[in-house]
């Protein structure tokens, strides 16, 4: 066999070279570019802005979003009737989604959900998420690295987030007309979201520029043929203008499903599982361990005469500190029965409420002010026996006219309906014009005592007369 020479590299012709080493240079350029290209795709952020909601009445869970990213649809929204509903963007973290609902399945709170999901997550700081859970209760989560400007509102029922915006006005205007539209006669929960959407848009929206849009509302039974709880789904993947198309579609949608759209269903059942957990073993000792700790408690406060400091309460995202998982607490932005009560309401100027309902709180007994902060009051309120404290505090919100109230107390487990007594007996001394529902037949009022006119008998002091007096009577 005649072997072939190979030529070796010093043998070739320079310009032989010059050429196969440019030909190798040009194909690691293209290839090096095509997976930059790969992972730039991959790691674009979904910059947008969207609204995650709640409607009580219906038990409707719905997301709305729109972007300048093509089938945002098909990333952001998720929702589940009786779970919850997520908006997950900005370098989205799709798996968000999923695992969130689970968790709210589970019986995670949605403030719970989003910690459980960011705590780990490596690229936590460019993630943006926005929860509410099955019993409205709003959660959301703005990264530190988002893109600017980036941020959320939290409200009663939703929650509104955006990042590479125009401005933070972009967030209050949605916010705004969502209120406006919620309080709309013979309109739904996909109303109120489409017009938060298009306020965020004439607000300026992404400031890059706008190609797709998405809604989805999971009601239960609200699919085709109440197969299923998908409700309304509806995306405009790669559109000029991306809302304007999803308003005409959801008008056809109306058209369409005109018997379902009158329907308004009263919430659906939550998950099969999903019950709040105890918060740890203590609490499933029963009723007699609590009883027995209550009294030991007891000596201990009056033997000592101190009392546990006040816990960290005041104003968190717009809103009074959440109740615990403890029944010795009211509050009126909670959602849970055993622990809501309603607000008061004021109409005039919020100086003169502020003024009218401190000297009104401060005629409760052994009540005194603690804490006057803008539009925020805190008093201690102390039992007459034990001196336990509890803690009563009032927000008021000028926007909507209300005052939100939370009283709690400090220590125990149970307080025999004693701060609902309270905000209630608060409620029955105020003015007619202060509330819009009647007062529970459980208030307590302590009305002023009354000094009599002078040489006057107070008519308490009367005696009723006697056999002899009433027979002398009648005979008269």
């Amino acid at each position: 066999m005649r072997r072939v020479p190979i030529a070796s590299p010093s043998s070739l012709p320079q310009d032989v070279i010059v050429s196969r080493v440019t030909r190798w240079l040009i194909v690691f350029a293209l290839l090096a570019t095509t997976l930059f290209g790969i992972a730039n795709v991959a790691q674009r952020p979904v910059a947008t802005y969207s609204i995650v909601a709640y409607d009580p009445n219906t038990g409707d869970l719905g997301v709305a979003v729109q972007s300048k990213f093509f089938g945002v649809g098909a990333v952001v929204p998720f929702a589940k009737a009786g779970v919850g509903a997520i908006a997950t963007q900005s370098y989205a973290n799709t798996l968000y989604g999923p695992q969130g609902l689970e968790m709210l399945s589970r019986g995670f709170s949605a403030e719970g959900a989003v910690h459980e999901l960011t705590k780990n997550d490596k690229g936590r700081d460019v993630r943006q998420v926005g929860i509410v859970d099955a019993r409205g209760q709003p959660a959301a989560f703005t990264g530190k690295e988002c893109n600017s400007w980036a941020g959320h509102i939290i409200g009663d029922f939703y929650t509104v987030q955006g990042n590479i915006l125009a401005g933070e006005i972009v967030v209050k205007r949605m916010e705004e007309a969502y209120l406006n539209a919620r309080d709309t006669p013979g309109t739904e929960l996909a109303d109120w979201l489409l017009a938060a959407m298009l306020a965020g848009e004439a607000a300026g929206g992404d400031r890059r520029g706008r190609q797709s849009a998405a809604m989805l509302v999971a009601r239960h039974k609200g699919g085709y043929a109440g197969q299923d709880d998908r409700y309304i789904d509806l995306r405009v993947d790669d559109n000029p203008q991306p809302l304007e198309e999803l308003a005409r579609l959801f008008d056809i949608h109306k058209q369409f499903y005109r018997a379902e759209h009158a329907r308004r269903p009263k919430p659906g059942p939550l998950a099969a599982d999903q019950v709040e957990p105890l918060e740890n073993d203590f609490e499933r000792l029963g009723w007699p361990f609590f009883l027995a700790a209550f009294v030991v408690i007891g000596f201990i406060f009056v033997f000592s005469a101190k009392n546990p400091p006040a816990p960290i309460l005041g104003i968190v995202d717009g809103r009074l500190t959440p109740c615990p998982r403890r029944m010795n607490c009211v509050s009126s932005v909670a959602l849970e029965s055993e622990f809501r009560i309603e607000p008061l309401v004021f109409a005039g100027p919020m100086d003169e409420a502020k003024t009218l309902l401190m000297e009104t709180t401060l005629k409760l007994p052994r009540t005194k002010l603690i804490e006057e902060t803008g539009d925020y009051f805190r008093f201690e309120c102390r039992s007459p026996v034990l001196g336990f404290v509890d803690d009563l505090e009032l927000h008021f919100n000028e926007k909507d006219g209300r005052i939100h109230v939370r009283s709690g107390a400090r220590c125990g487990y149970w307080d025999f309906r004693v701060n609902r007594r309270r905000v209630e007996s608060l409620r029955a001394m105020l003015p007619a014009s202060y509330t819009d529902l009647p007062v529970p037949k459980d208030a307590v009022v302590i009305p002023p005592a009354e000094e009599p006119e002078p040489g006057k008998k107070p008519e308490s002091d009367k005696k009723d007369p006697s056999p002899e007096e009433k027979k002398s009577a009648k005979n008269e």
